[in-house]
């Protein structure tokens, strides 16, 4: 070799190293993430069910869903699972409010279906945090796929796509505008794109915005679920008498069902009055019109590079259970 440059023998035993290397780091996370799933999962089983006066659903002003429990030391536990619906990870929220996921399980392509089953007919709606989907979920009377958060909201989707690609995909944005970056909204559109969705977020007024609101659990609580109904309306009403399909009883697990809830009467607004801000995504190749969102374009390819398995994974506090 000359000029410093390695000869073809030992470039080949370092790629072979590398590829060895990675191969073998891929087997521990393996390991690791059964092991901690097995874990969680017993630590989820035999707790009960989550106390619906529990601080966070009282400040958030949302009935826990059965699938909630409830640790001693007064820890909401969400539990969340693949596309398979099979138990995955979970996450805790203690009564302040910060949420933790269980150390060292897998949080990518996992989920929580808040209010479901899924339903092929109806649109599959989507948000962030448990608060949010719930509202939405109150609001609308559909399930909606709680995703634990923006970076991971593009890896559920594609599962999801896979699983429902007749279904239209709808991405109920938080609207981080306080933020240099405003993820919630691109990541949002970034899933949308992928599956050929579309992107709502919700519109709050001056005083709303100072409070630093950002979700449709902040619009539930600041003008109550009717308001939510409203603004969610234009986007939810173009499904809502679409011709009932047959749906695969094999998509969900008894692990991941909970009680149907029924479309609320409530009547919906024109879409000529004050819809929310919305997305509209035509088809995956097709860049997404926006209204009120400019920061997408400039942007996404900052939060792009951000993928959901580096996102920031906290072990619970000691002694939660």
């Amino acid at each position: 070799a000359t000029g410093g440059e390695s000869d073809p023998i030992t470039r080949l035993h370092i790629r072979a190293g590398a590829k060895q290397a990675q191969e073998d780091a891929a087997r521990d996370r393996a390991v690791t993430y059964a092991k901690q799933t097995l874990a969680a999962k017993r630590l989820y089983d035999r707790l009960p069910a989550a106390d619906p006066a529990h601080p966070y659903l009282v400040r958030k002003g949302i009935p826990p869903t059965p699938d909630i429990r409830q640790t001693r030391n007064g820890a909401l536990v969400v539990p969340f699972f693949n596309a398979s619906g099979t138990f995955k990870t979970l996450q805790y929220i203690p009564p302040e409010g910060e949420k933790f996921l269980f150390k060292d399980a897998p949080k990518q392509e996992h989920f929580l279906v808040v209010g479901g089953p899924l339903d092929p007919v109806n649109p599959i709606l989507y948000a962030e945090g448990y608060a949010t989907a719930r509202s939405l979920n109150l609001a609308t009377g559909l399930p909606v796929v709680m995703t634990i958060d923006a970076g991971n909201m593009v890896a559920v989707a594609k599962v999801l796509h896979q699983q429902y690609p007749d279904s239209r995909h709808l991405f109920m944005a938080d609207f981080d505008h306080a933020k240099d970056v405003n993820k919630g909204l691109i990541m949002a559109n970034e899933a949308a794109i992928a599956v050929g969705g579309q992107v709502m977020y919700p519109t709050f007024n001056d005083a709303e915005i100072a409070r630093g609101f950002t979700d449709f659990n902040d619009l539930h609580q600041s003008r109550g679920l009717d308001a939510v109904r409203e603004q969610t309306a234009p986007l939810i009403r173009q499904y809502e008498e679409v011709t009932a399909m047959p749906t695969d009883s094999n998509t969900q697990s008894p692990d991941n069902t909970a009680q149907k809830v029924a479309t609320p009467a409530q009547e919906t607004l024109e879409l000529d009055v004050a819809p929310a801000a919305s997305i509209q995504v035509p088809d995956q190749s097709a860049p997404p019109q926006t209204r009120s969102a400019q920061p997408v374009a400039s942007e996404a390819s900052s939060v792009e590079s951000q993928s959901p398995e580096t996102a920031q994974v906290t072990e619970a506090p000691v002694g939660i259970d």
